[in-house]
């Protein structure tokens, strides 16, 4: 697999397109350079479209304070598009969020502090800079710098983009490829006049 650039190895998910759209391109009798522009358009707007189902279903589930902690997780990847097809890849950050992004109260304990269920010995709680109390550890024996506590959440998210949101994937590509090939063969959208 390709590197997408010189930070990110590679999408967390890639949509590789399937063979029927030859048909459809027959049927439609579409130039290459109509067919182009409509892929292109159509894995943007599938991107887009994953983004916001894969926000609205992991946000609740997660329990998050705001969406756009996790909205800002997400990122579209530019459209690749060959001769055989095309992939558009969605990189998703799924390495811990600190415990203050999360609804729920922190608690001091005798040995620390808890969130959800889970103890941080060692740790206690004090306001970050946003002003919301969460839980801390100091990096070295003085008093600063500190660090917030972490929670997991790739296992949660994993299943739900695996289980929900990845397996409609291809159709809401070929509704939007259809949608806009037919716009452009059809209603000559997008034509130049």
């Amino acid at each position: 697999m390709r590197r997408w650039s010189h930070r990110i190895r590679g999408a967390d998910v890639v949509l590789d397109l399937e063979d029927d759209l030859d048909r459809v391109i027959a049927e439609l009798k579409a130039s290459e350079s109509d067919v182009r522009k409509s892929m292109s358009r159509a894995l943007r707007r599938t991107a887009t479209t994953l983004r916001v189902q894969a926000s609205k279903r992991v946000v609740p589930e997660l329990e998050l304070r705001r969406a756009g902690d996790f909205r800002r997780r997400l990122r579209a990847m530019r459209a690749r598009i060959n001769r055989d097809g095309g992939t558009v890849g969605i990189w998703v950050g799924l390495n811990d969020m600190g415990a203050s992004k999360f609804k729920g109260r922190v608690k001091e304990t005798g040995a620390g502090a808890s969130f959800r269920d889970q103890e941080f010995a060692g740790a206690f709680v004090a306001k970050g800079k946003d002003g919301r109390r969460s839980i801390f550890r100091r990096k070295r024996s003085t008093r600063f710098p500190l660090a917030e506590e972490k929670l997991p959440i790739k296992d949660q998210v994993d299943v739900i983009l695996e289980d929900e949101i990845l397996p409609d994937a291809v159709a809401i590509f070929m509704k939007h490829f259809l949608s806009d090939l037919r716009a452009r063969m059809v209603l000559g959208v997008g034509k130049n006049g």
